[in-house]
């Protein structure tokens, strides 16, 4: 199973300023992780990727240690939004008709995204699914809204 990460920026007037999509890796936490729960339910919550210090993200990274990025928490909702997904169709499933969606709180730039088993904002703990990062990063600015559709495919 893997994610596949859109983002969009939109300014406070509303307009668009950018848009951006890319498939995931899965982490090797991540995949041990969904092969132990066997058929039972689980929760993801989506975490911003900071452009500020990037270098890589790996397979070995986890929810403890991604030594080649950091989370970017200037966003003011209280916790990592939740993935709820709709109902499934064609072996996917996504978060369009509720976005995980950010209220920015100050000027600077997104790598990317990732989802995690924790709804802590800037938390350690839980399980890292998966992660994604854009080929550039992308600005955003205090008083913008950002979002992000989540589809998972299989």
């Amino acid at each position: 199973m893997r994610f596949v990460y859109t983002l969009e920026c939109r300014a406070r007037d509303g307009q668009l300023r950018w848009r951006e999509s890319k498939r995931n890796l899965v982490t090797i936490q991540g995949s041990d992780w969904l092969l132990s729960q066997g058929p039972q339910g689980f929760a993801f919550f989506v975490g911003l990727i900071d452009a500020a210090g990037f270098s890589a993200i790996s397979d070995g990274d986890t929810a403890a240690v991604h030594p080649g990025w950091v989370e970017n928490v200037a966003y003011s909702q209280g916790t990592r939004p939740a993935f709820v997904p709709g109902s499934a169709s064609g072996g996917q499933v996504d978060n369009s008709a509720s976005l995980a969606t950010y209220s920015i709180t100050a000027n600077g730039t997104i790598q990317g995204a990732f989802c995690s088993t924790q709804a802590t904002k800037g938390g350690t703990g839980g399980v890292l699914y998966s992660a994604s990062a854009f080929g550039t990063p992308r600005i955003v600015e205090s008083g913008d809204v950002l979002t992000v559709q989540v589809a998972q495919e299989v």
